[in-house]
């Protein structure tokens, strides 16, 4: 049974207890609204995928660049390096600022991760500006700029809530899984019991549909971000979904599987892979480096325990300071910081995709990474 004294928002609307979509004796009787809702639903799965990819492979490539020294004609070194140097730090701060005053201003549900708001949808609750197409918008380009302006902010986890936020967009294109979302008890209070029982079934079933697609979705963001299909229904089924059975994991390895073969088709690292770079051993190892292996094993475990604990002491800090006042300008203070650290390290200076590619690749005769040259050995 459902019980109709349901709690209502500040905006008294109804809101019915989405953990009772968990129940496997919810049962529609009406075999052809069922067959519509798992038609709409394996069809709004193709397409998310395809709409993720999409967003995907918009984000990383310049083909041709020159730098400002060269674009000025300065050839004299130290001017050389001061231009460099500015219009990296002009370039870090314009970027970082344009982000996150899009993120403020107009869409504040783009910002961070998603995961937890995500988690928080799918336990029950209803965030519906968190999903909207104005989220995804904003979410699109500030993570462009984000990521351009040298922040150390990886765009894979955020991939997660772009594409769910595209699989919320192409569900509401299908009334039979729209239909009835979000009702308020004001316009069916004046309907008798039987009927008012009759609609909350087909909301549950509806937002049964949605979360559905919700936690595919998941799986095809991680599976696009990594080129890694079943870690992608794995990170839906452990760090996502409230409810996972057998029809919203087939779902699931359908739309990360998709997604995967499109990526692959498109190539867009132009490597033939589904991944940026991968690892090929072409030379055996020596015994004697399984120390400089241990050791580098100590000093990661040891360099990150300490990061995330001088995290969590900033973070605590700043919830009781004066800085969350100012997100805009923490934000700018904090590139134009990383900049100041970074630019003189050639290894820093990259991106994290670029550094860790050139540690794992082999060493050959003509290297221009800088880590295989002798100066730096």
């Amino acid at each position: 049974m459902i019980n109709l004294n349901q709690s209502r928002d500040e905006n008294g609307e109804f809101s019915l207890p989405l953990s009772d979509l968990n129940e496997p004796n919810i049962q529609n009787n009406n075999k052809n609204d069922s067959a519509v809702l798992n038609f709409a639903s394996w069809f709004a799965t193709s397409a998310i995928q395809r709409a993720r990819y999409k967003d995907f492979s918009s984000i990383d490539f310049c083909e041709d660049w020159v730098s400002w020294s060269e674009f000025l004609g300065v050839k004299w070194s130290i001017g050389e390096s001061t231009i460099q140097f500015f219009s990296y730090l002009l370039d870090s701060t314009v970027f970082s600022g344009i982000a996150t005053l899009l993120v403020t201003s107009y869409a504040p549900y783009a910002a961070g991760q998603g995961i937890a708001e995500l988690k928080t949808i799918m336990s029950g609750f209803l965030m519906k500006e968190f999903l909207s197409g104005k989220t995804l918008l904003i979410k699109c380009v500030s993570i462009v700029f984000a990521v351009a302006s040298g922040l150390s902010v990886g765009k894979e986890v955020a991939l997660v809530h772009i594409s769910t936020c595209c699989a919320n967009i192409f569900s509401n294109m299908f009334p039979s899984i729209k239909q009835n979302e979000g009702t308020s008890i004001s316009k069916v209070i004046i309907l008798s019991y039987t009927l008012h029982l009759f609609l909350s079934m087909r909301i549950i079933l509806n937002l049964a549909q949605k979360r559905q697609l919700l936690s595919a979705a998941s799986a095809a963001g991680i599976s696009v971000a990594f080129g890694a299909p079943i870690a992608g229904v794995l990170f839906s089924l452990e760090a996502i979904s409230y409810y996972f059975p057998s029809a919203t994991m087939l779902k699931s390895f359908f739309c990360a599987t998709v997604a995967a073969v499109t990526l692959k088709y498109f190539d867009p690292y132009r490597n033939g892979k589904m991944v940026p770079f991968q690892n090929v051993y072409e030379r055996t190892w020596y015994s004697f480096e399984l120390i400089f292996f241990v050791l580098i094993g100590v000093f990661g475990g040891i360099f990150g325990s300490a990061i995330v604990k001088l995290d969590s002491i900033f973070s605590n800090y700043r919830q009781k300071s004066l800085i969350r006042n100012f997100a805009r300008g923490e934000v700018v203070v904090v590139a134009a910081l990383t900049v100041i650290i970074c630019y003189g390290n050639i290894f820093a200076r990259s991106d994290a995709v670029t550094l860790v590619s050139n540690l794992f690749t082999e060493c050959r005769a003509k290297d221009s990474s800088g880590i295989c040259e002798y100066e730096f050995l």
